[in-house]
């Protein structure tokens, strides 16, 4: 049984009412649920039950018991990295290490540049270390990152302080 027929059951009874001398609101309001029921004609009662329950629910704010339980929201893939960021990485810090002597290189470019490859992964950074000479591990990217800067202002440091 469909709502579409449940839809003719109710102006029959709307009609029977009437010809019963029956109360006009009561065969107003009949007629009324007929109305509103067209556009669910083609539903099974059982699914238009299951629809009247969901829409209680959620008139009553119950989400989850219209929508199920939420799901966490899908990640959303990295992209593929870059294959020659580490060597790019490696002769950019090679670069500017072997530049740290000329004075246009100051600590704001020694900290741009050890900024850019900030978002590198741990073992990347293990891999540009041990390109640049590095004999050590280290234990967290920061530690990395931070061996990175000292290693070009040292030597910028150390060319200063001959100088004088």
């Amino acid at each position: 049984m469909t709502v579409g027929t449940l839809d003719v059951f109710l102006r029959r009874l709307a009609d029977v009412m009437e010809a019963a001398d029956g109360k006009a609101s009561g065969i107003r309001d009949v007629r009324k649920l007929a109305d509103r029921l067209k556009p669910f004609g083609g539903l099974t009662l059982a699914a238009f039950g299951d629809f009247l329950v969901k829409a209680e629910a959620y008139s009553r704010g119950d989400l989850e018991a219209v929508f199920g339980k939420s799901k966490p929201e899908a990640r959303t893939p990295k992209a593929a990295a870059d294959p020659n960021r580490v060597p790019a990485a490696v002769d950019r810090l090679k670069t500017l290490y072997s530049r740290a002597l000329d004075p246009s290189v100051t600590a704001d470019a020694v900290r741009a540049a050890v900024q850019g490859i900030s978002g590198f992964s741990k073992p990347d950074l293990d891999r540009v270390a041990a390109a640049c000479g590095f004999h050590q591990k280290f234990k967290t990217k920061a530690a990395a990152l931070d061996a990175f800067g000292r290693w070009i202002l040292d030597r910028k440091g150390s060319y200063d302080r001959a100088q004088v």
